[in-house]
């Protein structure tokens, strides 16, 4: 299954208890341990009220990524996107800037 899902998004539920408990098995931690391409999405913000925000603090605070990770998947979700080449270049470069400015 690692082998197959290298490249692929992974979605983190993050809103009750139950969501909780999937999220703390799901296996995106290991997958990122493992060196693979991980983004982080929503299913549907309007849908669900769940933001890339709640998903994003729920991979720091209950599945331990540290700032650099939580950086590497933000570039990750930028550089995987359906965008023509050059256009994906200028914007992963501003994202590196952008997230670098952070202190």
């Amino acid at each position: 299954m690692l082998e197959l899902t290298e490249e692929a998004g992974v979605a983190l539920p993050a809103n009750d208890a139950e969501a909780l408990a999937e999220a703390m098995a799901h296996p995106v931690r290991r997958y990122m341990d493992a060196g693979c391409v991980v983004t982080l999405n929503t299913d549907g913000r309007l849908m669900d009220g769940v933001s890339l925000t709640d998903e994003l603090w729920m991979a720091h605070t209950e599945l331990g990524f540290t700032r650099e990770d939580i950086d590497r998947v933000i570039v990750n979700t930028f550089e995987s996107a359906f965008l023509p080449d050059g256009v994906k270049t200028d914007l992963v470069a501003q994202v590196k800037r952008e997230l670098g400015e952070i202190s």
